[in-house]
Formats: structure tokens, C-alpha cells, sequence
């Protein structure tokens, strides 16, 4: 597989513009000639302009769906669709990666959000195998109350037997999707509940898009189960469990794996730039 069969999707916004800087200057650097599609809502395009390349594409997100609604409450932006509530933004991101990744052309994308980065490159073939996209499943997940309503709102929507935790998880960075897979997935939304499949998902308040596409991939019956493999090395070493103060930074440190190409800093840990800088330059990221 060649770096024109896979490519690299950030959905982004202006508040984590500082962190999206370090992800592009990663990406040029240890795979310049991958292509990244980045997302942005209409009313801050302006302001990613300068990220533009011949192999970094700008998307408005609002072009993804039909008869989107912008609205301005208090200050807040939000999105609706007819006849659905607004649309808190996490849900928004969520949405339109889904929307992005059922139109895209390439065999395979890689999700990675604006706050992580790579460490090096990720090679072509790591993403296939006999035909077959990986797709991420730890069988270390850990169950949460949020991640039980996540799993069930998921098994509804497929039909499936509710299970609160079936002993995986599917959530990491720089995860990997089949597009044709996405598309088989919204098409079985919308064919069991006769409505749009980004309505359906709307009107669900709390849903997480990697625990919906590894649910389907893995019990949803079809001819889809046939294009993935299931895979249980992150591509990504995630800042989640760790609170990166003094006392643990080390350890963060030290646990990165060989099988990492990236590493995620949550832009929520609200560290300062300077401080996030000198904790990426111990990876020899920029």
C-alpha cells in the first residue's frame, strides 16, 4: 500500500490552533507527502488559511450536511439541523468526522485530533493487511458509566444485544477507519430507523463515533466485517492517564512504545505553551 491509498483527517477550531501548528509541522516533517485533510467550521476558516498546502487540505465542515443551521446563543456558537436540538460541539466534531469519512475517496484515513503529534512516520503498510484495514481494540478497555452509555446507545442503533462492556475499547488518536466501512455504517443507521443518519445522531446527547465504528465492525452482521482486522497496539501513546506534573512526566516519558508513531498532549490539561513545548521536545517531535 502506498502513501496515496491512506490519508490523515484533523477535525480542528480556533482554540486549539496552537496545538494544530505543532500536529502540521509533525506531519510535514515525518510524511510530507501524506495528505491531511483538515476540517473547520465556515466562521473560522480565516483563520487556518495559512496552514493550506499542496498536500494539507481545508474543509468547511458546514458542507458536509444538507440544510445546517448556525446559531449564535449568548455568545455560544452551536449547530442544528431541521426538526433537531443544537448541537453541542463535541457532538458537532464527532458528526462531521462521520460525514467527512463516508465521502472520502482513499482506502484508509487516520484520525488524529489537533492536539496530538507525530513522533515519526507512520508507514502504509501498518495500516492494511491482506486487503484489510485495522482497526484499534484494546482488550484493557476501562469501563465508565460513560463509556457503558456509549456501548449501549451504539448496540441500539445496530440492533445488537445490549452489552454495557464487552472487554475492549475502540477509543485512541491517530485511529484508523475504512470509508467504505463508514459508509456501510450511516447507511444501516438510516436504514433502521428510516431517518438520516446524522438526525439519529443528533437526538443522542452523549455517543462516541470510535465506539459506534468498532461496535459495528465487530458484531454488526455484514459483508463489512470482511474489510477490517482487529488490532491491539495503539499507533498513539494518549496523555490520558497521566496528570503530566512533576511527579509523573517521567513515567509518561518512559512508557512511549515502539509501536507509537504519535503522541497525544490533551489541550484540556490547559498547560502552557512553553511547558507543553519542552514535555514534546523529550519525544524529538519538532
Amino acid at each position: 500500500m502506498s502513501v496515496d491509498d491512506f490519508a490523515i483527517v484533523t477535525k480542528t477550531y480556533s482554540g486549539d490552533i496552537l496545538p494544530f501548528r505543532d500536529l502540521c509541522a509533525s506531519i510535514d516533517r515525518h510524511m510530507p507527502d501524506v495528505r491531511h485533510h483538515v476540517i473547520i467550521d465556515r466562521n473560522e476558516m480565516h483563520l487556518f488559511d495559512v496552514y493550506k498546502s499542496e498536500n494539507r487540505i481545508i474543509h468547511v465542515a458546514e458542507e458536509l450536511f444538507p440544510k445546517v443551521i448556525n446559531l449564535n446563543i449568548f455568545g455560544r456558537r452551536l449547530n442544528l439541523f431541521p426538526f433537531t436540538p443544537p448541537i453541542r460541539g463535541w457532538i458537532w466534531q464527532q458528526l462531521v468526522k462521520i460525514a467527512f469519512c463516508a465521502r472520502a475517496c482513499e482506502k484508509i484515513l487516520v484520525i488524529i485530533d489537533s492536539d496530538a503529534v507525530f513522533v515519526k512516520p507512520l508507514a502504509a503498510c501498518r495500516l492494511s493487511k491482506d486487503g484489510k484495514v485495522r482497526l484499534y481494540r484494546s482488550a484493557a478497555g476501562v469501563l465508565t458509566a460513560q463509556h457503558a452509555a456509549w456501548r449501549r446507545i451504539a448496540c441500539k442503533l445496530f440492533g445488537l444485544p445490549a452489552q454495557d462492556f464487552g472487554g475492549a475499547d475502540y477509543i485512541s488518536q491517530a485511529v484508523t477507519w475504512s470509508p467504505a466501512v463508514v459508509r456501510a455504517m450511516v447507511a444501516r443507521i438510516t436504514q433502521r430507523t428510516r431517518l438520516p443518519w446524522y438526525i439519529v445522531l443528533a437526538w443522542k446527547f452523549r455517543f462516541s463515533e470510535y465506539i459506534l465504528y468498532g461496535l459495528f465492525c465487530e458484531f454488526a452482521e455484514g459483508a463489512h466485517r470482511d474489510d477490517v482486522y482487529l488490532e491491539t497496539e495503539e499507533l498513539c501513546h494518549c496523555s490520558w492517564h497521566y496528570r503530566l506534573d512533576e511527579s509523573d512526566l517521567a513515567q509518561f516519558q518512559a512508557d512511549i512504545q515502539p509501536h507509537h508513531v504519535a503522541v497525544l498532549i490533551q489541550s484540556n490539561l490547559d498547560l502552557p505553551e512553553q511547558r507543553r513545548g519542552r514535555i514534546l521536545d523529550g519525544f524529538a517531535v519538532l
